[in-house]
């Protein structure tokens, strides 16, 4: 058995690097870090002794450096630590010594810049990224019935007046035009759906589905499936190209 390891986080929502670049600007800084108040700061940093432990506001790793001041000051970073790395979070004391003006900007949602080390941490980061797309979603004007229950990837595309029903899973490319209905516990993967097209309990991919038509539950649309438009079909089908 081959061991997984996750080394990631999620990424900042695009209104808060706005907002960190907005800062760094109007305070003139040599660097700003978009740091975040954690419950649980531990694993952060080897180095840190039992008082820098202590503090709950850790550093995402995303900072804003002056560019005439970076080369300078990567030169100064030293390899003095129990890892005998270079640590590129060694600019801002490097910066600060200098008399440069150093700061942080700290998220409102901890969330958008949450670590990814180990599978538990891999389903809370799943979480909040889902709850993310969904609140997206919604505020343009598709309906959710159970948005703790729906599960959209990033490359989606939903028209307004879409209507998910609970256990919807949308993966790949999926195109859901206006009107329709999917679910409950639909599990399509690369489907087009035509505008007020009713689709049940149907796992498909990489097939299409007309406008207005009806696809019951418990049938299988396989890779190049065309329902036509104003198509019924009836329950425990399977369709292939």
């Amino acid at each position: 058995m081959v061991d997984q390891w996750f080394c990631t986080s999620l990424t900042p929502r695009q209104s808060t690097i706005a907002r960190l670049l907005e800062q760094h600007r109007e305070k003139d800084a040599a660097i700003t870090v978009l740091t975040a108040i954690v419950d649980d700061p531990s694993g952060y940093e080897k180095d840190a002794n039992a008082e820098e432990r202590a503090v709950t506001e850790i550093n995402t790793s995303i900072m804003v450096v002056k560019e005439s001041l970076l080369g300078p000051a990567l030169r100064r970073v030293d390899r003095q630590n129990a890892q005998n790395e270079y640590y590129l979070t060694d600019l801002i004391s490097v910066l600060f010594e200098t008399g440069h003006v150093t700061q942080s900007f700290v998220l409102s949602d901890a969330t958008e810049a949450q670590g990814v080390n180990d599978r538990m941490q891999l389903a809370s980061a799943e979480v909040a990224m889902r709850e993310r797309i969904n609140e997206r979603w919604m505020k343009r004007g598709v309906t959710m019935w159970d948005p703790s229950q729906t599960y959209i990837d990033a490359d989606v595309e939903l028209a307004q007046e879409v209507s998910l029903l609970p256990g919807t899973v949308l993966k790949g490319k999926c195109v859901i035009a206006r009107g329709a209905q999917i679910g409950p516990h639909a599990n399509l993967t690369n489907v087009a759906v035509g505008e007020n097209a009713q689709v049940g309990t149907v796992d498909a991919q990489d097939a299409k589905i007309g406008a207005d038509a009806k696809v019951s539950s418990y049938v299988v649309l396989g890779s190049g499936a065309e329902i036509l438009s104003g198509e019924f079909v009836a329950p425990f089908q399977h369709r292939n190209r």
